[in-house]
C-alpha cells in the first residue's frame, strides 16, 4: 500500500524556543530532518510502495515521492493525503514526528491491521514496554482491563470510508477539546468506567465505531516507537541520545 506523512503545522512552545525551528518536522537529528528519517523507514518497509508528504514546499529535499502543500488543519492535511492516491482502498498516515520509527514496525502493523477489514485502525502501546525501552519519558496512558497503554502516531485507513464520512469525523474531531460534549457522545457511564479501568478493549472499539458510524479496531503493538512522538525539548534529548546510540542510524 501507499504512505502519507502528515508534517503540516507550526511548532510552538517550549520545543520551538529550544529549536528556533518553525516546523517540527524539519528539526534536526545527526544532520537530517526528523522526516527524513520517516520516509526512510517508509521506504525500506515490505509493505509500502510509494510516499507522500503533506508539508511546506521546503520540505522537498526528504525523499518524499509525492509533495503536497499543507493546509491550516489536520483534517485539511488528512484530506490532501487522500488526494495522492485517490483509487487506493487503504492508506498509511504517518506523523512527521516519530523519527524513531523502523520498517519492522510498519510492517508488523499494516499486516496485522489489514486482517482487521476495519475503517480505522489505530495502534496502541503498553505502558511498561514503553518505559521499558524510553524510560523515564512521559506520556498520556489510559487504564482498560488489558492493561494500561498509550496510543501511537500511525493509523490505517480505508480511504472511502474517510470521505464518505468527513462530517461527522470533522465533528467528533472538533469535540477533542471539549470533554463534556465528548462524554454526552459516548456516554457518561462509559467515561466513568473508563477513568476507573473497568472498561476492556472491546468496549472502547466499539464506542469508537459507534462516534464515527464505522468499524473501529485497535492493534496493541509491541513496537514502542511508533508512539515516541517528540513534542518537548526532553523527548528530542531523549531521540538524540538513542541515534547517539545506534550510530546515528535507526534499524
Amino acid at each position: 500500500m501507499n504512505a502519507v506523512i502528515l508534517a503540516g503545522g507550526q511548532n510552538k512552545g517550549p520545543l520551538y524556543e529550544a529549536t528556533g525551528v518553525a516546523n517540527k518536522a524539519m528539526i534536526t537529528l545527526a544532520d537530517r530532518p526528523m522526516s527524513e528519517y520517516i520516509v526512510s523507514a517508509l521506504k525500506r518497509s515490505e509493505q509500502i510502495e510509494r510516499v507522500a508528504l503533506v508539508g511546506p514546499s521546503d520540505m522537498d529535499a526528504v525523499g518524499a515521492d509525492i509533495m503536497l502543500p499543507d493546509k491550516p488543519t489536520l483534517l485539511e492535511n488528512v484530506n490532501q493525503g487522500l488526494t495522492a492516491f485517490p483509487n487506493d482502498e487503504y492508506l498509511l498516515m504517518v506523523t512527521a514526528d516519530i523519527p524513531l520509527l523502523t520498517p519492522r514496525a510498519i510492517d508488523d502493523f499494516i499486516s496485522r491491521a489489514e486482517s482487521l477489514a476495519a475503517d480505522i485502525v489505530y495502534p496502541i502501546v503498553n505502558q511498561e514496554q514503553c518505559e521499558n525501552r524510553f524510560p523515564g519519558q512521559k506520556r498520556t496512558y489510559v487504564r482498560l482491563k488489558e492493561g494500561t497503554f498509550t496510543g501511537g502516531n500511525i493509523m490505517l485507513l480505508r480511504g472511502r470510508f474517510i470521505r464518505q464520512q468527513q462530517f461527522l469525523i470533522e465533528r467528533v474531531y472538533a469535540m477533542r477539546k471539549k470533554p463534556l460534549k465528548l462524554a454526552g457522545m459516548l456516554g457518561f457511564s462509559l467515561i466513568l468506567r473508563l477513568c476507573l479501568g473497568l472498561v476492556s478493549l472491546s468496549e472502547v472499539e466499539q464506542a469508537a465505531g459507534r462516534l464515527i458510524r464505522g468499524r473501529a479496531k485497535a492493534v496493541i503493538t509491541t513496537f514502542p516507537e511508533v508512539a515516541f512522538d517528540v513534542d518537548k525539548p526532553a523527548d528530542l534529548e531523549a531521540v538524540r541520545v538513542e541515534f547517539f546510540r545506534q550510530g546515528g542510524r535507526i534499524k
